[in-house]
């Protein structure tokens, strides 16, 4: 209905590998599963010639794509693309970071 209102409160942890959804109900918390029944997601996204996989089929996948599954994306949030904290982290990546007119950017090669 349009006129409904939500009356309690939905938190997102953006976590640097997991990441899960709590919401709050009166006096009620609870976290809500994904579609898998898990209280947390994987926080991986994945680029293949034919699709882009995200959650669990990412991370599965992972091994076999390894320059086209982005994680740790939290690390990269809001950094310029010559923090210290990126170029030494981008060392233990398997994805290209670029430079972007001073802005980082995640290169995606969609080849397998």
């Amino acid at each position: 209905m349009a006129n409904e209102t939500y009356d309690g409160t939905i938190s997102i942890d953006l976590g640097t590998t997991y990441s899960c959804v709590v919401v709050y109900e009166g006096a009620t918390i609870g976290i809500i599963a994904n579609e898998q029944g898990s209280f947390t997601t994987p926080s991986f996204i994945s680029f293949t010639d034919k699709e882009r996989l995200i959650r669990e089929s990412a991370k599965n996948q992972a091994a076999m794509n390894l320059t086209n599954t982005i994680f740790d994306i939290k690390r990269l949030i809001s950094r310029p693309f010559d923090d210290p904290h990126v170029r030494t982290n981008s060392e233990s990546w398997p994805f290209e970071i670029v430079n972007v007119d001073g802005s980082l950017a995640v290169r995606v090669v969609r080849h397998l």
